[in-house]
C-alpha cells in the first residue's frame, strides 16, 4: 500500500515510528512536510518550500478553512498562503495516488490535505483517542468525528445503561481529562518548555510563520488570556 503521513510538528516523531514498522511490512511511505524542522528520516518526503511574495494570493474557495485554521483567526494571519500550499499538496497527492493518508485535522496544511483528499477520493484518517469508552482510540474520517470501521463489539443493554449513568453523574470521564501522575506531569512540562523554545525560536528564525506565530504575537495573546481570566473570576 501507498501511505502518506502529514507532518504535525513534534507529533511527526510518533508518525515516523509507525512508518518504520509499515516499511518492514512492505508498504511505501510518503510525507507531506510544511515545517522542514520536523522533516522525518525515512520514506519519500515532500518538503514544501516557504512561499515568496509572488506565491501569495487570496482565493474565496478557502473561506471555510479560515474559520478552522486557529493560527489564522487567533493571530490575525492573512490566509493568502492557502492557494500556494494547496497546489503543492494536491499535485503531490495526485502523483502518489495514496491508498491512505494519516494526519491530524488542526494545522492549515492538514486541512488543505483533507480538502484535496475529499476532492480526489483519497481516504484520510485522523487517529485520536475516543471520548468513550475509555482506553481506546478511533480512526476518524477526514475532519469529522465519524469513525472508520470499528471493533464490532455488542454491549449488553444493562452495560450500556450503566455506562450512560456513570457519564451523566460525572463518575466517568474521558482519558484526556484524567489528572496525570507527578512523573508524567513533570515530563509533560519539560516537553512543553522544549517545544516552546524549539518551535517558536527555530521556526521564526527560518521564516515559518503560518503554523508558528511570532513570539510577540504569542506574548500578546497570553497577556490577553491572563486579563480575561481575571475578569471571569471577578464575575463568578
Amino acid at each position: 500500500m501507498k501511505i502518506v503521513f502529514v507532518e504535525n510538528k513534534h507529533k511527526t516523531k510518533f508518525w515516523e515510528r509507525i512508518a518504520e514498522g509499515l516499511i518492514l511490512d512492505g508498504h511505501e511511505i510518503f510525507w507531506i512536510v510544511q515545517n522542514k524542522l520536523f522533516r522525518p528520516r525515512i520514506g519519500v518526503i515532500n518538503v514544501i518550500p516557504l512561499p515568496n511574495k509572488n506565491n501569495l494570493e487570496s482565493n474565496s474557495r478557502f473561506l471555510d478553512l479560515e474559520k478552522k485554521d486557529r493560527y489564522c483567526y487567533i493571530y490575525k494571519n492573512n490566509p493568502s498562503h492557502y492557494e500556494y500550499y494547496y497546489r503543492n499538496i494536491n499535485d503531490f497527492l495526485k502523483c502518489v495516488a495514496p491508498d491512505i493518508v494519516f494526519g491530524e485535522s488542526t494545522l492549515f496544511h492538514e486541512l488543505l490535505t483533507i480538502k484535496s483528499c475529499k476532492e480526489n477520493k483519497f481516504l484520510y484518517l485522523n487517529p485520536s483517542t475516543c471520548r468513550y469508552p475509555n482506553g481506546r482510540f478511533s480512526f476518524y474520517k477526514y475532519d469529522t468525528q465519524i469513525p472508520y470501521l470499528g471493533s464490532d463489539e455488542k454491549w449488553p443493554t444493562q452495560h450500556l445503561l450503566d455506562t450512560i449513568q456513570k457519564i451523566t453523574n460525572k463518575n466517568k470521564q474521558p482519558d484526556y481529562m484524567e489528572k496525570p501522575s507527578q512523573v508524567k506531569l513533570v515530563g509533560y512540562i519539560a516537553r512543553r518548555i522544549k517545544s516552546y523554545i524549539f518551535s517558536f525560536m527555530s521556526s521564526n528564525i527560518n521564516g515559518e510563520i503560518y503554523n508558528t506565530p511570532l513570539l510577540q504575537q504569542k506574548r500578546k495573546i497570553e497577556k490577553y488570556k491572563k486579563i480575561s481570566f481575571k475578569k471571569i473570576k471577578t464575575i463568578s
